[in-house]
């Protein structure tokens, strides 16, 4: 969109809020509310480009960093976005080498029975060792594979190297890989999930998937379809971050999920804040109604634990039992 009319930054501002308002309004389809986003860019002339090409392109950046900010953001270009942009770009090249040159690694957090104390699990986290930046952090380059085709290679790694922990090393407890959005819709996962397995003759139930509920949610019929023949193969299903999606009670019911994971973020105000601690205990009381084990995510304190031991939650999982750590330190 193009405002020919406008003469400050807070004029251009004010007008693309009220564009944001106008989307957001829920939008009813055959009796059905639904709830729309937008991610807002803006750019001006001549300050951010005295063409259109180059105009465009800086008002598209400010709209990545307003998707990537979180739903419904307006951001205005600067130059630190450009910077930013040409780091994307070198992070993407770099992370197509990572695996050749065997700069990934996995680290490994229990998820800890909060009754007894003993690890049940373990989640592999995928860490890059990078060799001038040193360990580099998921949150920094996931999202960038994400945008590209590169995360389906680092999934595949990640479940390759799952497998190859399983069976070369003394972990005597399940191992839970991270799925992305992305490569769950990969028409070739099965696939190469069962050649893997095959590959490393893992036993049935040494494996468990995690997938988020974007996961699924718009293609219930094809995700159900894939999470079962997961489960044909031995595959356990975890919901990971639950309670940030849209997952209805009549859904759990339907998915062959064994464990719900509750969100980091109901977790770190559940002594203060009444509705996350609502929240929790309503997740709770659903799961294990239908069957299912809850893992409270991002655990860091007694306190914590002793309230979510009162909700008669099952597992935890956070820095209070212990940070990812390498592969190396549970085998020795």
């Amino acid at each position: 969109m193009i405002l020919d009319r406008t003469e400050t930054v807070e004029d251009s501002i004010l007008c693309a809020k009220r564009i944001l308002e106008e989307i957001c309004k829920p939008v009813l389809v055959t009796d059905r509310s639904h709830n729309l986003s937008a991610s807002i860019g803006v750019a001006f002339l001549p300050n951010d480009g005295d063409d259109f090409t180059t105009l465009y392109r800086n008002a598209d950046l400010a709209m990545y960093a307003a998707k990537n900010a979180g739903k419904s953001q307006i951001v205005v270009y600067d130059m630190a976005l450009q910077e930013e942009a040409v780091s994307r770009i070198n992070i993407q090249k770099e992370l197509q080498q990572a695996i050749n040159n065997q700069e990934l690694v996995l680290y490994l957090q229990p998820i800890v029975d909060i009754s007894s104390g003993l690890t049940v699990s373990y989640e592999a986290l995928m860490r890059w060792n990078h060799p001038e930046k040193g360990l580099v952090p998921p949150d920094l380059f996931i999202p960038i594979a994400e945008s590209c085709n590169v995360i389906f290679e680092l999934g595949y790694w990640a479940f390759e190297e799952c497998s190859r922990i399983i069976r070369d090393e003394n972990i005597d407890v399940p191992l839970s890989v991270n799925l992305s959005p992305k490569q769950f819709r990969d028409p070739n996962l099965i696939d190469r999930v069962k050649s893997t397995l095959t590959q490393y003759r893992i036993p049935e139930g040494s494996i468990e998937i995690e997938i988020t509920e974007s996961s699924f949610i718009e293609d219930i019929e094809s995700a159900l379809s894939i999470m079962n023949e997961f489960k044909e193969c031995g595959i356990s299903i975890s919901l990971d971050d639950f309670g940030t999606g849209y997952s209805s009670l009549t859904l759990l019911q339907r998915l062959p999920a064994v464990k719900l994971k509750i969100d980091r973020s109901f977790i770190q105000d559940i002594i203060t804040n009444d509705r996350d601690k609502n929240i929790v205990q309503g997740i709770v009381w659903t799961a294990q109604s239908l069957g299912l084990s809850v893992v409270a995510e991002g655990i860091e304190n007694q306190e914590q634990l002793s309230f979510l031991r009162e909700m008669k939650c099952n597992l935890g999982q956070g820095y209070f039992f212990s940070k990812p750590l390498p592969v190396s330190h549970y085998i020795n």
